[in-house]
C-alpha cells in the first residue's frame, strides 16, 4: 500500500503527520468490491458503500467511475456527508498500472474553532447550518449556537453539480451504450447514451419514471430481468431485439446494509456483432453440414500418432462417436498388418506419411470388421522442419475393393475359360485336320493319277468339299487367333497382280459352274513388288470374292486394284470388290461384321459359311490399319472397299526365290517319320515314294522314335507335335541332348502340327527344331522343306 498512499499524499499535497492540524482526518482506499486500507476510521466499516451511506448520487458517481473504461475514468469529488457526524470528503480516482483503478478518499471531521479534542465531543449533528454541542460538566447543560461559514459546502455541491456533469458526459460518450441508474423502486434516476437518437427519444424522457411508465414495448421482458438480479443478488444479462437492432441489456444490484439500494443498467447495442456471430454461425453450420454430410473423413494425426481431430461424420463409417474415436491412438484402430508398415519407419510411424502421402488402410468398426479406406493428406511442419500433424482426407472404398476383388476373380474365371476355350479349339483343329489332311492328300493324289473322266469330277467334287471344309475350320482359327491377338504381321517382298491372279484361279470350277463373269482390274500403274503380308492380304480378299461368287447366282464379280497416294517409298491401294448378287438388306449393313451373323436366317441354310468370312475380313482389315466399307442393295449386289499402305520394293526377290526349286534326287536319302495316325502315314508314305524317297520308316509314338533314332542313321526327321508317349517336343529335346552328349551330327527336324504356327512357334523354336509344316499339308510346301535341309 506504499505507492497508493504516496500517490494520495501527493495528489492532496498534505503533510499527515502534522499536529497543527484543527481537523481530525481518516484515509480510506477502495476499489469497485471493498475498501482496501483505512487509517484514523472506525475498523467497523466493512465497505465503502457503508461510509457513504445516504448519499445516492455519490454511490453512484463511484459506481459510474469503476464502470467506465480506463481512458475515460476520470474522478474529482468533493463532498459533506450528513450523518451522526459530520465529515467532508475529498475523492479522487487514481488508476496504477498492474493494480488497477483505486479511488482514495481523505475525510475531515468537522468541529469548533476552540481545537477541542473530539474525545470532548459526545455528538455533532448538523441538520441544517447550526449544530449543537452537549459538554458535561457535573450537573450542567451549556448550550452555545454556532454560526459556520458554509461558502466551503456551497462551493462543494457547486464542484458536486460540476462532477455530476461530467459523469453524465462520460456515461453520454461511451460507444453504443446506455447507463441508467435505478432505484429500488424500479424508477430510473439517471439516463445516459447515445442511443436515444435512434430511439427518437430523450434521456429526460426515462429520468422520474419506472420502467414499465418507460418501458411499454419491453416491459415484460426488463422488469423480470431486474427482478431476478435483486432477487439472486447477481448481475444479470438478457438480450433484446427492439427497432431492428439488437442490444444486451446488464442488471446489477447495489446493495447497503440495509439492502437493496440501486440497479445499475447498462444497455449496449450489439447489432454487429450479433450479426457477425450469427454469419458465422450460418457459415460454421453450412460447413458442419458439408463434413457430415460428405463421403469423406476429416482427420488429423499427431506426431506422436494420436488422432487429434475426426469429423462428426465418422459414426456413419465406422460406428464411433466423435469422443470415442479421438480417445484413441491412431495404431489401435489399425489393422495389425496396416500397423506393422507403419511400425518399420525406424520407430517414427508418422514419417510413413512423409514417404506416402496417398496411401490405403484398414480401419477397425466398432462392431470388430474392417473397413478399406484410401487417405491422400499433407504432412504438416513448424519452422524448424519438426513434424507437428498429419492432415488427411479418407474416402471408404471397402465396397470398391470388393467389386474390384469380384472382377479380379472374373477376370481370372474368364481368362481361365478363354484359355480352355483356345485348348479345346486347338485339340480340336488338330484332330479335325489330321482326317482332313489324309482326305486333301488322297484327293490331290488321285487326280494326279490319270482318272477318268467320270472319276475326275467326282474327285474333284470331294476335294472341292474338303477344301471348303477345311476353309470353315481355318475361319474359326483365325478368328479365335486375331481375338486372343496372336497373329503377327509379316513384311516380306510379294506380288500383288500374281496373289489376285493365283486367288481368282483357285474359284475357275466355281466360277465355270455358275457360268459367272469375272472382271480383274488391275491399274497399269501399280507397282510390281510390294512389301506387306501376303497371307493376310490374300486372306482378306480370298474372303470376300468368296462371298461374291457364293452370293450371285448369274452376272458379274469385279476385282480392283488401284493405287490412290504414292511417295518414292509407299503407295495406297483401293480394293474393291463388287458383285451382281442377292444384295443386303440396309438394315442389316451394320451387323454383318458381327461374329456368327449373317444378312438372314435363311442365308446359312441356303448357302453355308459359319458367319465369321466378314468379321474375320473387318479385323484384318483394321489390323492393316485402315477400314472396310459397304454399300449394297436388295437383289441389285453389294461393294466392299477399302484402303491399305505398302512399302514399295526397290527390286524382286532372286530369280532362285520367285521360281519354283530344282528337283533334287531323294532316292540316296534316309527319312524318319513319327507319326502315330496310320492314314497320315500311308498319305505320306505316298508322296515321299513319289518323290523317290529311298529309306522312309515311321514311329508310332515319341518313345518308338527316340530309339529308332539311336538305332538308325537317318539324314532328316519329320515329327508330328502330338504323339502318345512322348510328344514331338520331347522327342526333339531328347534327340538335341543325345547329339551333344555323344558329339553327333546335328539332324534336321522338321515340326508336323495341325496347331497354327503362332501357338507353337515358341515351342519349336526351343526345342531346337529347324522348321515347320503345317497339316494339311501342300505337297509342294513339304516337298520344298525336305530339300532345302538335304
Amino acid at each position: 500500500m506504499v505507492k497508493i498512499i504516496f500517490i494520495m499524499k501527493t495528489i492532496f499535497n498534505r503533510d499527515f503527520n502534522s499536529t497543527q492540524s484543527k481537523y481530525r482526518e481518516s484515509i480510506l482506499v477502495f476499489n469497485k468490491d471493498a475498501i482496501v486500507y483505512c487509517e484514523g476510521f472506525s475498523d467497523q466499516k466493512k465497505s465503502w458503500v457503508d461510509v457513504f451511506h445516504g448519499d445516492d448520487l455519490l454511490i453512484s458517481q463511484l459506481n459510474l467511475y469503476f464502470l467506465a473504461p480506463v481512458e475515460e475514468s476520470v474522478l474529482s469529488i468533493t463532498k459533506i456527508v450528513h450523518n451522526k457526524t459530520a465529515i467532508s470528503w475529498n475523492i479522487e480516482g487514481v488508476y496504477i498500472e498492474g493494480i488497477g483503478k483505486r479511488c482514495i478518499a481523505v475525510g475531515k471531521l468537522l468541529s469548533d474553532e476552540r481545537n477541542q479534542s473530539s474525545s470532548d465531543v459526545s455528538s455533532i449533528d448538523l441538520p441544517g447550518d447550526v449544530t449543537e454541542e452537549r459538554i458535561p460538566d457535573r450537573n450542567q447543560s451549556d448550550y452555545e449556537g454556532l454560526f459556520q461559514d458554509v461558502t466551503e459546502r456551497k462551493d462543494d455541491r457547486a464542484e458536486i453539480e460540476k462532477i455530476k456533469n461530467q459523469y453524465r458526459v462520460l456515461a453520454s460518450n461511451i460507444p453504443h451504450t446506455n447507463v441508467f441508474l435505478i432505484d429500488k423502486n424500479y424508477r430510473y434516476l439517471v439516463a445516459e447514451g447515445p442511443n436515444f437518437d435512434y430511439w427518437g427519444l430523450d434521456k429526460a424522457y426515462f429520468e422520474g419514471k419506472t420502467i414499465e411508465e418507460a418501458n411499454t414495448t419491453n416491459f415484460d421482458v426488463i422488469l423480470p430481468v431486474f427482478k431476478k438480479a435483486r432477487k439472486e443478488k447477481v448481475t444479470v444479462s438478457k438480450e433484446l431485439h427492439y427497432m431492428n437492432r439488437v442490444y444486451k441489456l446488464m442488471a446489477k444490484p447495489i446493495f447497503s446494509e440495509s439492502g437493496l439500494e440501486y440497479f445499475l443498467g447498462i444497455i449496449q447495442d450489439i447489432s454487429e456483432e450479433f450479426f457477425v456471430k450469427k454469419e458465422l454461425e450460418r457459415s460454421e453450420q453450412k460447413y458442419r453440414n458439408l463434413v457430415e454430410e460428405s463421403a469423406e473423413l476429416i482427420f488429423s494425426i499427431t506426431a506422436s500418432m494420436e488422432l487429434s481431430y475426426v469429423s462428426p461424420n465418422i459414426k456413419q463409417f465406422l460406428g464411433y462417436e466423435t469422443y470415442e474415436f479421438t480417445s484413441a491412438a491412431f495404431v489401435n484402430i489399425l489393422h495389425p498388418e496396416d500397423y506393422k508398415v507403419l511400425s518399420g519407419f525406424n520407430g517414427e510411424p508418422v514419417r510413413y506419411f512423409e514417404q506416402k502421402p496417398a496411401f490405403e488402410c484398414r480401419l477397425k468398426h466398432k462392431d470388430g470388421s474392417f473397413r478399406v479406406f484410401s487417405s491422400s493428406g499433407k504432412l504438416i511442419k513448424d519452422e524448424e522442419g519438426k513434424i507437428r500433424y498429419y492432415m488427411g482426407i479418407a474416402r471408404d472404398i471397402t465396397k470398391l475393393k470388393e467389386t474390384q476383388k469380384e472382377l479380379f476373380l472374373a477376370k481370372e474365371r474368364a481368362e481361365a475359360a478363354l484359355l480352355a476355350k483356345s485348348q479345346f479349339l486347338s485339340v480340336m483343329t488338330h484332330e479335325i485336320r489330321t482326317p482332313m489332311n489324309a482326305v486333301i492328300g488322297l484327293s490331290h493324289l488321285l487326280i494326279e493319277d490319270n482318272p477318268r473322266e467320270d472319276q475326275l469330277e467326282n474327285l474333284r467334287t470331294l476335294q472341292f468339299s474338303s477344301e471348303n471344309l477345311l476353309g470353315l475350320i481355318n475361319d474359326i482359327l483365325d478368328f479365335n487367333k486375331i481375338d486372343s491377338g496372336k497373329i503377327e504381321l509379316e513384311k516380306v517382298v510379294f506380288e500383288p497382280a500374281h496373289l489376285l491372279n493365283r486367288i481368282v484361279h483357285s474359284y475357275t470350277y466355281q466360277i465355270r459352274e455358275k457360268s459367272l463373269e469375272i472382271l480383274l482390274e488391275i491399274a497399269p500403274n501399280l507397282p510390281q513388288y510390294l512389301v506387306g503380308d501376303p497371307v493376310r492380304t490374300a486372306q482378306i480378299l480370298n474372303n470376300l470374292i468368296s462371298n461374291a461368287i457364293k452370293f450371285t447366282k448369274t452376272g458379274t464379280v469385279k476385282i480392283s486394284m488401284n493405287p490412290v497416294e504414292s511417295t518414292p517409298k509407299t503407295v495406297k491401294i483401293h480394293f474393291e470388290v463388287e458383285d451382281t448378287g442377292i444384295g443386303i438388306a440396309e438394315n442389316k449393313l451394320h451387323s454383318i461384321f458381327e461374329a456368327f451373323t449373317q444378312a438372314s436366317t435363311d442365308t446359312t441354310r441356303k448357302y453355308g459359311g459359319t458367319g465369321l468370312g466378314l468379321a474375320i475380313v473387318k479385323k484384318l482389315v483394321h489390323l492393316l490399319g485402315s477400314e472396310i466399307h459397304v454399300r449394297s442393295e436388295l437383289n441389285r449386289g453389294t461393294l466392299f472397299w477399302f484402303d491399305i499402305s505398302f512399302d514399295i520394293a526397290k527390286q524382286a526377290k532372286s530369280e532362285e526365290q520367285l521360281s519354283l526349286e530344282p528337283v533334287r534326287a531323294l532316292d540316296n536319302i534316309s527319312l524318319l517319320v513319327a507319326e502315330d495316325n496310320i492314314v497320315n502315314q500311308v498319305l505320306l508314305r505316298k508322296y515321299l515314294t513319289k518323290w523317290g524317297v529311298g529309306d522312309i520308316q515311321f514311329a508310332n509314338d515319341g518313345a518308338k522314335a527316340v530309339e529308332m533314332y539311336l538305332e538308325g542313321d537317318f539324314d532328316i526327321l519329320l515329327l508330328d507335335l502330338q504323339m502318345p508317349v512322348l510328344d514331338g517336343v520331347e522327342v526333339c529335346k531328347k534327340i538335341r541332348q543325345l547329339e551333344t552328349a555323344h558329339s553327333l551330327k546335328s539332324i534336321p527336324i522338321i515340326a508336323l502340327t495341325a496347331s497354327s504356327y503362332s501357338e507353337v512357334k515358341e515351342e519349336i523354336q526351343k526345342a531346337g527344331m529347324n522348321d515347320y509344316v503345317s497339316k494339311p499339308f501342300v505337297p509342294a510346301n513339304l516337298y520344298s522343306k525336305i530339300t532345302k535341309y538335304l
